[in-house]
């Protein structure tokens, strides 16, 4: 594949306040309006393993193929709702659901009806505005087979006006490539990037995994391969006010999967972006905190627990 060709999925406009004052000062902690020039400017090039049957799709990839079932530690869990809608999640506050596909469903073959697609936030966090991009796979399949699959980068930025940023006037400072449940941050001059803003990602086979270098690299239990097949996608901003309107799943608060097996590997289904620490606190995340939990990694654990480190 040639290098990514970005779609023009059309944003909405929020109806919150601008976030920054006169004198430019901004407040932390906002989804903020992001002119679709900047979320281009800036998208990365999204590289594949060339044996990687799953790309970033659309979360209706999941919507329209899934039901909605409560976990009931009492007996089999029963189903919820058997066709979703955006305002079905959107009303899903109740972090005991999940969603999980259908029987006999082919998630190789139901990619084919949705464009890969990657959503796109502006956030700012203390003196940094963060461009995250964010990519759902309908699945996990490496060593911690899970079914859907959550993982993101993001470029922080000196907080100034994203105009500012679109003329040049402010460069990025570093990025946060996900790596399962923590992320990893490099200094801007230190990223592969392409035509001066489009940085290079590494997807690992299978577990989705971000990486700034096309190598295997070596986890606790198992290798991470990752290819330099170039993907084409299209953007999806999310914008103020998106989680009670076009983008109402952001609010569903269950996970994005079934239970997983007594195993030692097998995962729950992960949380969706809204309730992880990198959508309210980027900066700390950038510091290498566990997504789920906002706690340090810790070796000891990660021996004795592989998977805490693991999660989409």
């Amino acid at each position: 594949m040639s290098s990514c060709v970005l779609g023009r999925a059309p944003s909405v406009e929020g109806t919150d306040r601008t976030p920054f004052s006169a004198d430019g000062a901004i407040s932390s902690g906002l989804t903020l309006s992001m002119p679709r020039e900047l979320a281009e400017m800036y998208a990365p090039i999204v590289c594949l393993h060339p044996r990687e049957l799953y790309s970033p799709k659309p979360v209706e990839a999941m919507l329209d193929n899934a039901v909605l079932k409560r976990r009931d530690p009492a007996g089999p869990d029963p189903v919820v709702a058997e066709r979703l809608t955006i305002t079905d999640l959107a009303r899903s506050t109740d972090s005991t659901l999940y969603l999980t596909y259908r029987p006999g469903i082919s998630l190789v073959r139901l990619q084919e009806n949705y464009p890969n697609t990657v959503y796109t936030r502006l956030v700012a966090d203390g003196d940094f505005l963060f461009l995250q991009f964010r990519f759902f796979y309908v699945y996990n399949d490496w060593v911690n087979k899970h079914e859907g699959d959550w993982e993101m980068i993001q470029i922080a930025f000196p907080a100034q006006p994203p105009a500012a940023i679109l003329t040049g006037q402010v460069q990025p400072l570093f990025t946060t490539y996900s790596q399962h449940s923590r992320g990893v941050s490099r200094a801007w001059s230190k990223v592969r990037v392409r035509d001066k803003t489009h940085p290079v990602v590494y997807v690992s086979l299978g577990s989705h995994a971000n990486y700034y270098e096309a190598k295997t690299h070596c986890m606790v239990i198992g290798l991470e391969r990752t290819g330099s097949s170039e993907t084409y996608y299209q953007l999806d901003i999310i914008a103020p006010g998106d989680a009670t309107g076009r983008l109402g799943w952001l609010a569903f608060a269950g996970r994005w999967g079934r239970p997983g097996r007594s195993h030692l590997l097998s995962e729950d289904g992960p949380v969706g972006p809204r309730f992880k620490l990198m959508w309210h606190r980027p900066l700390l995340w950038s510091k290498g905190r566990i997504a789920d939990t906002g706690r340090p990694v810790s070796l000891l654990r990660a021996l004795l627990d592989p998977g805490s480190l693991f999660g989409g």
